[in-house]
């Protein structure tokens, strides 16, 4: 009888912690807090909105780990909505995220990182939309080059997102 094919087990645990982290953080940290202060009011209000948003996120995260848990297969929503709703919410879900939501997300993300830097070395804001493509393609190609190129990025970034939000936390208190 034959084996199962089995997923190879190229990502070690920094990698692994990384991409959820990543995950988690993303960059709406970094743009967010002035807009929730100003919406918010006042430092306490704003505290509180921070804290729901982090129980709401905690509570979606547990969700779905209890629910990979009772469905152990690849493929992560796609394979969980088609166990539970059957092929076509599956398939749906499947094509949204990888023609609507995925790209949406990397060209925000990239725009995003193109603003930042643009503004950061006092460049034209015209040169953010090319930083952004070029960015992409970069992360696109280390990805494509393989999971040891991909992970070390990944690290890199989490690295460069937790020394700001270190710092934040530290000075502020």
């Amino acid at each position: 009888m034959k084996d199962k094919p089995q997923l190879k087990k190229t990502i070690g645990f920094f990698v692994a912690t990384s991409i959820v982290i990543g995950s988690l953080i993303e960059s709406g940290i970094f743009m967010k807090p002035g807009i929730i202060l100003s919406s918010a009011g006042n430092s306490a209000m704003a505290m509180l909105a921070w804290v729901i948003g982090g129980v709401i996120t905690l509570a979606g995260g547990l969700t779905i780990a209890e629910v990979s848990v009772k469905i152990p297969r690849t493929g992560g929503l796609y394979a969980y909505l088609e166990t539970v709703y059957g092929k076509v919410w599956g398939f749906l879900c499947g094509w949204i995220q990888s023609l609507i939501y995925g790209p949406a997300v990397i060209g925000a993300l990239g725009m995003y990182f193109g603003s930042i830097l643009a503004n950061f070395f006092g460049s034209v804001q015209n040169n953010k939309v090319w930083i952004g493509i070029l960015t992409v393609l970069f992360l696109t190609t280390m990805n494509l080059l393989g999971t040891k190129f991909g992970g070390f990025i990944q690290i890199m970034f989490i690295v460069g997102k937790l020394i700001p939000i270190f710092m934040i936390a530290f000075f502020g208190l």
